[in-house]
């Protein structure tokens, strides 16, 4: 059973297995580790102490991956993990280490866009916020309006239907 997903690009459907594409990224990973790893080899080459660190770090991941296996079913009882010898585990172990700078370096880069991107829609909910407060005011204010606007054509009507009474006025009498 694999898994897949739909990539929409121009109109065009396009399908990808994802362990097809776990192995892509696993490959890629490989192959930006490498020049590091191969750094990392010339300074186990020089130092005896960072040799035996890589050496401790060969024998555990190979440990653990003895484990793995006998936990997955994958070997009989009697198998064992063949030796190898100080200048592959040392190798081993700097492409361990290698792998996992770029794994980190990767890590920390996704960390900081989702980090990113928290900020950013915080932002965005924040300016929401504060636009829904400001429609809330407008429509507040609107309703004000439309009171006064009510209260003074009520005061025009009661004004047009009852015509003030005209008082005659006196001439004065200079006139006459």
């Amino acid at each position: 059973m694999h898994l897949y997903f739909i990539i929409v690009k121009r109109e065009q459907i396009y399908t990808y297995s994802v362990t097809r594409m776990f192995k892509v990224a696993f490959f890629a990973i490989e192959r930006v580790a490498e020049p590091i790893s191969n750094q990392i080899e010339k300074v186990a080459s020089r130092s005896p102490w960072f040799q035996k660190t890589c050496i401790n770090i060969s024998k555990r991941f190979r440990k653990d991956k003895e484990k793995q296996w006998h936990l997955t079913g994958f070997v009989g009882s009697d198998w064992k993990v063949p030796t190898i010898d100080n200048s592959q585990a040392v190798t081993m172990g700097c492409e361990i280490l290698g792998e996992g700078i770029v794994w980190s370096i990767g890590l920390g880069i996704l960390a900081y866009t989702m980090h990113q991107d928290d900020v950013a829609e915080e932002v965005q909910n924040q300016k929401l916020s504060d636009m829904r407060e400001q429609i809330n005011e407008i429509n507040k204010q609107m309703k004000d309006m439309k009171n006064t606007q009510i209260k003074l054509l009520q005061i025009i009507e009661e004004q047009t239907r009852d015509p003030p009474k005209k008082i005659p006025q006196k001439r004065s009498s200079w006139w006459y």
